[in-house]
C-alpha cells in the first residue's frame, strides 16, 4: 500500500521548523551543484511568502543564486 504525506503548514510550532529545513535543503543542493543551472519554483506557498522571514529569505538568495 503507498502512503501519501500531506504537509499543513498551519501548525505554530512546525511552520517555521519546516520551513527552516526546506531552505537548508535548498541552500546545501545549491551549493553542491557548482556550473549547473538552478531553479527554485515557489508555487502555492502564499502563506510562506508572507511571512517576513521568508520573504527576507528570498531576498538573501538572490545574490548566492546568481552567482552559484
Amino acid at each position: 500500500m503507498i502512503r501519501r504525506w500531506v504537509l499543513s503548514l498551519h501548525h505554530k510550532i512546525l511552520f517555521p521548523i519546516v520551513t527552516i529545513i526546506i531552505m537548508e535543503v535548498f541552500i546545501n543542493k545549491m551549493r553542491r551543484l557548482k556550473g549547473q543551472r538552478k531553479l527554485i519554483l515557489i508555487e502555492e506557498a502564499w502563506k510562506a511568502i508572507a511571512k517576513e522571514g521568508m520573504a527576507d529569505y528570498l531576498k538573501y538568495l538572490c545574490a548566492p543564486v546568481k552567482v552559484a
